[in-house]
């Protein structure tokens, strides 16, 4: 939550502080934008950050109403969202994930946490 005093989440408020100018900058210059990568967050239209971005103007959240297949995990960490004229760009249900096979115990604790998101792009 955003007002938990544990480490990780002060660090996360600091990124999070970032973002959020980032998005504020680019929906004030009205550029479309593609912002994507390692959240480490189950971000979700409800969640508190996303609620924050979508202030600045709207926002298009590739994995929002989609489970992870991820390591049998319910939710995305990865993510991709898209602004202003960027959301047009977005290929309806084009969004992929690459899964790993994990038979082999060998490879279990050398192979990521994450599993990495797609999605396809038709730019004018």
């Amino acid at each position: 939550p955003p007002a938990d005093p544990r480490p990780a989440c002060r660090t996360l408020r600091r990124q999070m502080a970032v973002l959020d100018d980032w998005i504020a900058q680019r929906q004030d210059e009205g550029v479309p934008f593609v912002l994507m990568g390692d959240f480490n967050r189950d971000l979700t239209p409800r969640d508190p950050y996303f609620r924050a971005w979508q202030g600045d103007g709207p926002l298009t959240l590739a994995t929002a109403l989609h489970a992870s297949p991820c390591w049998g995990g319910a939710y995305f960490i990865d993510h991709v969202l898209l602004g202003n004229r960027g959301r047009d760009w977005l290929v309806a249900d084009s969004l992929r994930v690459l899964t790993y096979d994990q038979q082999d115990p060998a490879w279990a604790a050398r192979l990521s946490d994450h599993c990495p998101v797609s999605v396809r792009l038709r730019m004018p």
